[in-house]
């Protein structure tokens, strides 16, 4: 059953997007549709998101989208119904989503599609802290190259916590045991068990 939750009073929030939706359905998330889905939850503090590809979302959390808020006009009223109506005139302005967003956590990003590389996650995290706080990025299980975190790393008053992972399985191979080049002995206990007894 499907529950409906009010977006407005959460403090954390994780989405699961290797659960809830098949790779086909990542194309149905464009920026405009993260505004709309996230735009409510202006109180959210910290945010997990897991699933291929997240291009979409940091084009939106780093992208201001308009919304309207009713404020006084700038011209001058003489009566009140003139002062009151508008009052209640809409404007436009530009907000940021998730504005009080402290922590953002990443998780099981592996998007092969040309562009969508968590290279560009510099640019858009540069882009969205100039705009809104954010204080910590961790990036787990995902695609990145060292180079990227590097960049994320030198982002004034943004703490980093990566698990090293680049996608890249050359630079990830298992250290050899120095003592037994990965034959098996009792230091690592690699196959020690299966050969020698």
């Amino acid at each position: 059953a499907m529950q409906i939750v009010d977006l407005a009073c959460l403090r954390r929030l994780e989405i699961n997007l290797l659960q809830a939706l098949p790779t086909v359905a990542h194309s149905l998330l464009v920026k405009e549709t993260w505004h709309k889905m996230l735009s409510p939850a202006e109180g959210l503090e910290s945010l997990h998101l897991m699933g291929s590809c997240a291009h979409q979302f940091f084009k939106a959390f780093s992208t201001p989208f308009p919304s309207t808020v009713s404020t006084p006009s700038a011209s001058s009223a003489s009566s009140k119904s003139a002062k009151k109506k508008a009052s209640k005139r809409p404007t436009s302005q530009n907000t940021m989503l998730l504005p009080l967003l402290k922590q953002l956590y990443i998780s099981s990003h592996d998007c092969s599609t040309a562009g969508h590389e968590l290279s560009k996650l510099p640019d858009f995290i540069n882009r969205r802290v100039r705009s809104a706080p954010l204080k910590t990025l961790s990036i787990g299980d995902s695609t990145i190259e060292h180079d990227a975190i590097d960049e994320l790393k030198g982002i004034s008053g943004l703490t980093v916590d990566w698990d090293g992972v680049t996608g890249n399985t050359e630079d990830e191979e298992e250290e050899e045991c120095e003592f037994c080049d990965g034959d098996g002995c009792e230091e690592c206990m690699s196959d020690y068990e299966d050969r020698y007894f």
